[in-house]
C-alpha cells in the first residue's frame, strides 16, 4: 500500500481518505494519532491490523462538539460539569455508551472513551466529516507513539492510507479518567492530574 502524504490545507483530501474507509494519521494536541470513521467496521478492523492491536481492546472516540457526545454517550450531571470544564483539552473520559453505539465498536464494553482535542486542525477535520472519529496513537502496539510525521512513517509507512505532515503538540498522551462509576478513577496519567479534575468539580 502506498501512503499518501498530505499538508494541513488539504483537509478535503484527508476527509476523503477517511470517508472511503481508509486509515489516516495526523498531528494532535498530544501525540500523533491514526483515525477511522467510527461507523465503518471494515475500517476499524483495518486500524487494528495497522496497530497490531488486541482485537478486544476498543478505540477512543474523538469529537469536535458537545452535541456529538450526547449522541454516543449517556451523560450524568457530573459528566456535563467535566465536559464544560475540560473539553477541549488533553483529557479522555470514559462515559457510559448510548444504545446508538454498537457493542462491536466497544468490544462488548458498556463504556466509551471520548476526547475533544484542543487542536483546530483536528476539530475542523471532524467537522468536515460530520461524524466522530475513532483515534488512537500513531504507532505499532507496544512501540513509542510518534510525535512527528517522520517518526510515524518509520513505523507505519505503507500500512496507513494517508498521513498529514506536521508535529504534535506534546510528547505525552492524554490523561484518561473513568467517569462511568460513582467515583472518578485514573486509568492513565498525562499532563492533567486526577486531583486537578476533582478540584474542578468543587469550584
Amino acid at each position: 500500500m502506498k501512503t499518501i502524504h498530505l499538508e494541513k490545507h488539504q483537509i478535503q483530501e484527508a476527509a476523503e481518505i477517511l470517508n472511503q474507509g481508509g486509515v489516516l494519521a495526523f498531528p494532535t494536541d498530544t501525540v500523533y494519532g491514526i483515525a477511522v470513521r467510527y461507523d465503518n467496521e471494515k475500517a476499524i478492523e483495518k486500524m487494528k491490523w495497522v496497530k497490531g492491536r488486541d482485537a478486544l481492546k476498543p478505540f477512543p472516540f474523538m469529537v469536535s462538539e458537545k452535541e456529538q457526545i450526547k449522541e454516543i454517550a449517556i451523560l450524568k450531571d457530573r459528566d456535563y460539569q467535566l465536559i464544560d470544564a475540560w473539553f477541549p483539552g488533553a483529557l479522555t473520559f470514559l462515559f457510559c455508551k448510548s444504545e446508538s453505539v454498537s457493542a462491536e465498536i466497544t468490544c462488548g464494553f458498556d463504556t466509551i472513551a471520548i476526547r475533544m482535542p484542543e487542536d483546530d486542525y483536528v476539530l475542523s477535520l471532524i467537522d468536515v466529516i460530520g461524524s466522530p472519529l475513532l483515534v488512537t496513537s500513531a504507532n505499532l502496539s507496544g512501540e513509542k507513539a510518534g510525535t512527528t510525521h517522520e517518526e510515524v512513517l518509520l513505523q507505519l509507512e505503507g500500512r496507513i492510507d494517508g498521513i498529514v505532515r506536521g508535529e504534535s503538540g506534546s510528547l505525552q498522551a492524554s490523561t484518561i479518567i473513568d467517569a462511568s462509576g460513582a467515583e472518578l478513577k485514573l486509568i492513565r496519567q498525562g499532563d492533567i492530574s486526577l486531583s486537578e479534575i476533582e478540584k474542578s468539580l468543587e469550584e
